[in-house]
């Protein structure tokens, strides 16, 4: 029979005395899903993600294209399969399945979009999520320097898609910079690219800092030095606790020299500059982790970086009052305020820490 409907297609492929195209204005779109599971779905497919016939899922077709196909025919189907009433219907339902148009005879419509994201500590892994439902199978591709590679697929009535692990854990951005949606790679209903200059910016801030002296992301230099201040606070508030005034100086000392890198300060006076830091800083200037972490992570990120920053400022102030002063109980009172500023920061850090872990998306748009 497939043989016999690809013979009558060759010899008459637009007949001349082919139906007249439907007018769709009056077509319903439930009553032609019932006309195209029984008179379509055989080449085209079920949920219409093709088969013998192409894809119509997703494809964009408004009721008047699908009517003027069905009335002429084209490729190996015949035309008049449908006629009437049946052929408005069905013209209605798969222009409503393509995403060419809700209703029938409006002619294409805009097709919502979404978002996607490239997530892991090392950009391994891919999320999308759509405005709307996909309303047939859509495929999902990246392709960039290292080409196409399918990373699955979005099944109809679904939203939402996510692999932490799309290509054997390797890192996707640099060699991808492309994310592609719909029922064919080479015509995508969605997609969305990453700059350059994002790319370079999110390797550095996830994966790789071009600037550090040694192998890791900025994110992780900076987690590093907040945890080590974070670790001398403790320090600091067991010398108060102990009533031993050299190591309450000696660790004031430190939370200046954590905060604020290069040059070190010689704060308790002793005539040995003591530093548990990196020599980087969190705070002064421009290559400071936390000021590095915040504009790596870019406009998405509000100012989770600036209160990070200030609370860290208020460590070094009242570090100094601390690693300068003449009593435990003259310290006592910037050991509270550290303190205080220190289970701030703990918050404020796991926001920023998680901003930087999604900073990595990209628009999806028709």
């Amino acid at each position: 029979m497939s043989l016999a409907v690809y013979g009558l297609a060759q010899w008459q492929p637009f007949a001349a005395d082919a139906p007249a195209a439907a007018d769709t204005a009056g077509g319903d779109p439930a009553s032609g899903q019932a006309v195209f599971a029984r008179a379509c779905a055989t080449c085209h497919g079920g949920q219409a993600e093709g088969g013998v016939g192409p894809a119509l899922a997703g494809s964009g077709l408004s009721a008047d294209d699908v009517a003027a196909v069905v009335a002429s025919g084209r490729g190996i189907m015949p035309a008049g399969l449908v006629t009437g009433d049946e052929a408005a219907d069905v013209s209605a339902f798969v222009a409503q399945v393509s995403g060419g148009g809700a209703a029938p005879g409006d002619g294409a419509a805009a097709r919502p979009g979404g978002t996607a994201a490239v997530t892991g500590p090392r950009l391994s892994g891919l999320v999308i999520a759509l405005d709307e439902p996909a309303p047939g199978a859509w495929g999902v591709w990246i392709e960039g320097p290292a080409g196409r590679l399918r990373a699955g697929t979005i099944d109809a009535g679904e939203g939402a898609f996510r692999d932490t692990d799309v290509d054997g854990g390797r890192t996707l951005l640099g060699r991808f910079d492309t994310v592609i949606v719909g029922s064919s790679a080479d015509d995508p209903v969605l997609s969305g690219a990453f700059a350059q200059e994002r790319i370079d910016d999110l390797l550095a801030l996830l994966v790789d800092d071009p600037r550090r002296a040694e192998e890791g992301s900025a994110l992780d230099a900076a987690a590093a030095q907040v945890a080590v201040l974070r670790d001398h606070v403790r320090f600091l508030a067991a010398a108060r606790d102990e009533d031993n005034l050299a190591n309450v100086r000696f660790h004031g000392e430190h939370m200046v020299n954590i905060t604020r890198g290069d040059p070190l300060q010689d704060i308790d006076g002793n005539g040995d500059v003591s530093n548990p830091g990196d020599g980087v800083g969190l705070i002064d200037g421009p290559g400071a982790h936390l000021r590095r972490v915040g504009l790596l992570i870019g406009p998405a990120l509000s100012d989770r970086d600036r209160e990070a920053a200030a609370l860290a400022t208020v460590i070094a102030r009242d570090g100094e009052v601390a690693g300068s002063a003449g009593s435990v109980t003259a310290a006592a009172q910037a050991i509270a305020e550290i303190e205080r500023a220190d289970a701030r920061l703990a918050v404020v850090w796991a926001q920023l820490r998680r901003a930087a872990l999604t900073a990595a998306v990209v628009e999806l748009q028709p």
